[in-house]
């Protein structure tokens, strides 16, 4: 179950896409968001528990080096955060 997010932004579009590489194969997250922001920048989001997010983004913190703009972690996040970002609405019949 998702209980956190961690966003990592990066000045480089392509350690934008090794960071979110890294940070899949450093813990068991899922990304969320994973695009380019504004011309020259790229940011990835990700969802998971609180332990894996935090390993995740310092994976990605170190693959991102000097291109890494900024970087948190948000913990105990509520559960409709999730559907919320992903702009998926559940709707009752």
């Amino acid at each position: 179950m998702n209980s956190a997010i961690g966003i990592i932004e990066t000045s480089s579009i392509a350690k934008g896409f090794e960071v979110a590489d890294a940070v899949l194969k450093r813990a068991r997250v899922e990304i969320v968001v994973n695009r380019t922001i504004c011309p020259g920048k790229y940011m990835v989001l990700i969802g998971g528990d609180v332990d894996a997010v935090s390993a995740a983004i310092e994976t990605g913190i170190v693959v991102g080096a000097h291109t890494v703009v900024d970087h948190f972690i948000i913990p105990n996040v509520h559960p409709e955060v999730f559907p919320a970002i992903s702009g998926v609405a559940q709707l009752p019949e």
